[in-house]
Formats: C-alpha cells, sequence, structure tokens
C-alpha cells in the first residue's frame, strides 16, 4: 500500500493543483489528505465488522462491489471533464 500511495499521491497532488483555483488548493489538499486517512482507518475497521458477521467471502465481494463503484465514478467523472474540455477549451 505504501508503494501504491507513493505512486499515486504525487500525480493526484498535481492534478488537484490544476483543476482547482489557487486559492482553494489548500482547502481541496487538506480535504483530499483527510478522506484518505479515514478511509485508512474506516476500511479496515469495516472490512474486520463484516468479516465477523458475514465471513471472510462476504469481505472479498465487498471489496469487489467497492472497486467496481469506485472504476464507475472514476469513469463518470473523467467523461465529464473530457465533454466539459471538448466544449470548452482553455
Amino acid at each position: 500500500m505504501g508503494v501504491a500511495l507513493g505512486g499515486v499521491t504525487p500525480t493526484l497532488v498535481a492534478t488537484l493543483g490544476g483543476l482547482v483555483p489557487e486559492s482553494s488548493v489548500g482547502l481541496v489538499l487538506g480535504n483530499s489528505v483527510s478522506a484518505q486517512y479515514a478511509g485508512q482507518v474506516i476500511g479496515p475497521l469495516a472490512a474486520g465488522w463484516v468479516g465477523g458477521v458475514l465471513g471472510t467471502s462476504a469481505v472479498f465481494f465487498m471489496t469487489a462491489i467497492v472497486a467496481g463503484a469506485g472504476t464507475v465514478l472514476a469513469f463518470g467523472i473523467r467523461r465529464r471533464l473530457t465533454s466539459h474540455d471538448a466544449v470548452n477549451p482553455g
């Protein structure tokens, strides 16, 4: 996970920094880091609870659902941003 975060975090920071107005960069990056740390706490707690209540296979099933939802959301955001850029270039 550390290697993945080490590779993704600089790209995320650069992308967010380029997408938001300069006056809001600190707020957006602060929210991004807060969400990252919240996910690192909530994820294992939720997986432990699901595994304890429903079994280990349910953890993998729920992980697949969350990963799929994240993928759909990412493609939706990308599609919206690219269609916005095509309408409003520059």
